[in-house]
């Protein structure tokens, strides 16, 4: 079995904060989808919405290289800390502040990532200028 094969676009860990808190004990916990409408409504878990295969798989010939996968989930395993510190309503260290600008910049990567990605799949040839 492929392992990190599903890659999330949005992170789980911030999902996560949004899942119904009345949700049921026995139930795996879901946040609450809506069509653009707003009138047909589902409920999810985090784990199995918004993440696409692959999508910061590097390939070299049959090896896949996760690095980017990896670090993007090192950076949402210190955000979740973070997040469970303001929801204490705890004082953050620098360290802290510095993880949540981190965090942050990388949610702005994931967000250009899922359009080049989108893109690569559908056959377009992406090319990403410096500024």
């Amino acid at each position: 079995m492929v392992q990190h094969k599903d890659q999330h676009w949005v992170p789980r860990s911030y999902l996560e904060a949004w899942t119904d808190p009345n949700a049921l004990e026995h139930y795996e916990p879901y946040v609450h989808l809506f069509d653009r409408t707003g009138n047909q409504h589902r409920k999810k878990s985090p784990a199995k919405i918004l993440h696409m295969p692959d999508l910061y798989t590097i390939f070299d010939g049959t090896t896949r290289d996760l690095t980017i996968e990896h670090t993007f989930s090192q950076w949402e395993d210190a955000f979740v800390k973070v997040r469970k510190k303001i929801e204490a309503d705890t004082d953050l260290t620098e360290e802290d502040v510095a993880n949540l600008y981190v965090f942050a910049g990388a949610l702005m990567v994931y967000s250009a990532t899922i359009w080049v990605g989108r893109a690569r799949r559908s056959g377009w040839r992406v090319s990403v200028a410096a500024r």
